[in-house]
């Protein structure tokens, strides 16, 4: 190859499978799949990564017998089967400069219509919503949502990063780029604009974390099965929380009397119309029976189930009480045992646990402390071995399920209930000596009595 020599290079998607049939194959990804003839079957073996250059694959098909090429237009029908992969999302394109790999584009899915591009002649800069890590050797480039990234494989492409950073046209990022030419980089750019890279008006409506949070958690953004899967993990029991574990200091909960619930609870609708958030509190303490009526109805567990849905019935929540004051529990900080219906003392007043309170406040924007405030956390391990990716999602859909399940009852009781948008994760983790990065908060809530 001869300096400044650009060659396109195709290569089937890493998600791309080939089988073969009587008399041909199938090429299917893990949401759909195609039938091709036996007479491309030795393109698709040229195709597999890391791939070759077009005329490469020309030449090589070349070298069939002519029973596999018996009307002559083999250029013609490769061309056309490259057209439909391409078209079908199945094929990875590369660009390669002076015998060195620089960059390869991996479809997620098929390409839209009409791919948005950006103008060249225009200052580039690269999208506030691309994101940059590491995958397979190569630094990846993605845009949550786009139907395609790109993989940068050659180092000598870094500082075009911190161009389309601060913004130039593209004329003076060619001029710099003396390793490469500016057919090359063109190229480049060109490439970066249909994987969305590059920044354009109508990306503001998402921050870039909530869209790849979004985009990794629904279906049609890339072929990928979403939903439980058959991963092997740890039984239930090696996941339970240390509070839990650890279990010296138990406080036993009356559970209420169900009959009793039945015959004077109000209606549902009555139920549903009182429900609301109450951010101020009554002077006078939940006592000791509230308190345990509350729990019962929330997140108390009877054979295997809670009152609340949960992801593949794993229930990575964990319940822990900051009671500031409550008559009949002393001042500290629980586990809840949803299991055994039991209080576990984690830790006593203090510093920590008026932080804990005085956050609680502050988010909800009153003066005085909560009575008691809520607090789940989520043991990841425990949905990431049934959802893989969909795991946080359904641990924050967990959440708000449990928050609805709470103000129900509060609402049946008399009693007031407020969820926090927010709270502080690394001093809850603090407060009850856990690595954040196994067990986290993920949910706050307040508890009172109503004024």
């Amino acid at each position: 190859m001869t300096s400044g020599t650009t060659l396109w290079s195709y290569a089937l998607a890493p998600d791309v499978e080939v089988c073969p049939t009587d008399g041909g194959a199938f090429v299917h990804t893990a949401t759909f799949q195609i039938r091709v003839e036996a007479t491309d079957l030795k393109l698709l073996e040229l195709l597999a990564p890391p791939g070759r250059s077009e005329e490469d694959i020309y030449d090589r098909l070349g070298d069939q017998p002519v029973q596999s090429n018996p009307d002559g237009n083999l250029r013609k029908r490769c061309a056309a089967l490259l057209f439909r992969l391409d078209r079908l999302g199945l094929l990875i394109r590369g660009l390669s400069s002076q015998g060195r790999r620089l960059v390869s584009c991996i479809p997620l899915r098929p390409p839209p219509g009409a791919t948005p591009k950006c103008s060249l002649g225009e200052t580039l800069r690269l999208s506030p919503n691309a994101l940059a890590r590491v995958d397979q050797g190569a630094i990846s480039l993605e845009v949550p949502g786009s139907w395609v990234k790109m993989s940068l494989h050659d180092r000598s492409l870094l500082p075009l990063l911190h161009d389309l950073a601060i913004g130039l046209p593209a004329a003076e990022i060619t001029k710099v780029k003396a390793e490469h030419c500016e057919q090359t980089i063109l190229a480049i750019l060109g490439l970066m604009s249909q994987c969305g890279l590059l920044e354009r008006s109508g990306q503001d409506a998402w921050s870039g974390h909530d869209l790849f949070f979004h985009t990794r958690t629904r279906r049609g953004y890339a072929r990928t099965l979403i939903g439980k899967s058959t991963l092997e993990g740890k039984s239930d029991h090696q996941f339970r929380t240390t509070a839990i574990a650890n279990d010296d200091r138990r406080l036993v909960l009356e559970p209420p009397l169900l009959s009793s619930l039945f015959a004077t609870d109000p209606p549902f609708a009555a139920v549903s119309a009182r429900r609301q958030s109450v951010r101020r509190q009554g002077s006078m303490a939940l006592t000791s029976g509230q308190l345990s009526e509350f729990l019962f109805r929330t997140l108390c567990e009877q054979g295997g189930r809670r009152p609340y849905p949960s992801g593949g019935a794993s229930y990575p929540l964990q319940t822990y009480l900051a009671v500031n004051r409550c008559r009949g529990v002393a001042p500290g900080l629980y586990a809840y045992d949803a299991t055994a219906h039991e209080l576990i003392a984690v830790g006593g007043p203090g510093l920590g646990l008026e932080r804990l309170l005085a956050d609680a406040a502050g988010t909800a924007n009153v003066v005085e402390p909560p009575q008691i405030l809520l607090v789940l956390t989520a043991d990841y391990r425990r949905m990431r071995r049934l959802y893989e990716d969909l795991s946080y999602s359904l641990i924050l859909k967990e959440v708000g399920a449990v928050f609805q399940v709470a103000m129900m009852a509060a609402a049946a009781m008399g009693l007031g209930t407020c969820p926090l948008g927010c709270g502080d994760s690394l001093l809850f983790s603090e407060l009850i000596g856990v690595d954040p990065a196994i067990e986290t908060s993920v949910g706050e809530l307040m508890l009172g009595s109503l004024e």
